[in-house]
């Protein structure tokens, strides 16, 4: 019952219309405004001229362009700049931590490629001692040795003219000790007088060639042997000079290309003796230079 009541006042209130406002009457408003609002029409068209007056007037359009935008080339001063705030904040400290972490990575991985360069010379040094020991155990390995003819008397150093020549007879061996066959491509020698101690490295600038010819040898075996004689000034003897025979031998096989260096000297006794190898290691040198093809 009493939900009944309820529904029916809800529904009176919602049927009850509302109380229009008092309009008054437009005529009576208007005729007793009328003097006023002309007027005030009348100043506010003096105070806001219209767009046909802008643009009737050619003059104010010049004073405007020469006197330029009233608002532009002025300057604003601030006397006092706002407080900001200097907090760093979680986002802040994460984002200095990520920056931080990516130098430690960058500097880590620069210690590893270096560390892996290191290891890749060392690899490579490796290698190419592996691989010289292999070619030296199967390649071609010619030897020179230079003997005096049997029956060739020593020089003569005791003799008072100094300006008499004696030459000593020598022969000029290549041999090939190796495993395989070498082609021998060039043969050389230098026969100079040089003040002592000697230049540690060889010039072969005045190189005598003997022989340019190629010349096949095979494992085990003697090349040609060349026979020529050795002039020697005995005077140069004298002093701390030092009569020295020295040259090269070229040669190649399927491996690569080989140099072989020898150095001897002729002593104050007249022997032919070869330079020692601790004093003079480039004069007794052997050379390889790889060829891939």
């Amino acid at each position: 019952m009493k939900i009944l009541i309820v529904a029916v006042f809800l529904a009176v209130m919602q049927a009850t219309p509302p109380v229009p406002a008092k309009t008054p009457d437009s005529r009576t408003e208007a005729s007793s405004n009328g003097p006023n609002q002309s007027q005030k029409n009348k100043t506010e068209s003096n105070n806001h001229p219209s767009p046909l007056q802008f643009n009737a007037s050619p003059e104010h359009d010049r004073q405007a362009d020469d006197n330029g935008d009233a608002h532009t080339g002025q300057s604003v001063i601030i006397s006092k700049l706002p407080a900001v705030s200097v907090t760093r904040d979680f986002a802040d400290w994460f984002s200095l931590a990520l920056n931080g972490l990516l130098v430690v990575v960058g500097f880590l991985t620069l210690g590893a490629v270096w560390s892996q360069s290191k290891e890749m010379a060392r690899a490579t040094k490796a290698m190419n001692r592996s691989t010289e020991a292999l070619v030296k155990s199967v390649g071609a390995w010619v030897m020179v040795n230079i003997e005096p003819e049997k029956g060739t008397p020593k020089i003569d150093i005791s003799q008072e003219d100094a300006h008499r020549y004696r030459s000593i007879d020598i022969k000029y061996i290549c041999r090939n000790e190796g495993k395989s066959f070498a082609t021998i491509t060039e043969k050389g020698y230098v026969l100079k007088t040089l003040p002592a101690p000697l230049p540690q490295n060889p010039d072969f600038k005045d190189i005598e060639i003997i022989d340019h010819a190629c010349d096949i040898v095979a494992p085990m075996s003697t090349a040609e042997t060349h026979h020529f004689p050795l002039p020697c000034d005995l005077a140069l003897l004298r002093g701390p000079n030092m009569i020295v025979f020295y040259g090269r031998v070229k040669y190649t096989d399927v491996y690569g290309e080989y140099e072989t260096r020898f150095g001897y000297q002729i002593t104050g006794m007249g022997n032919l003796e070869r330079l020692p190898v601790r004093s003079y290691p480039k004069y007794n040198d052997h050379e390889y230079r790889y060829n891939p093809n």
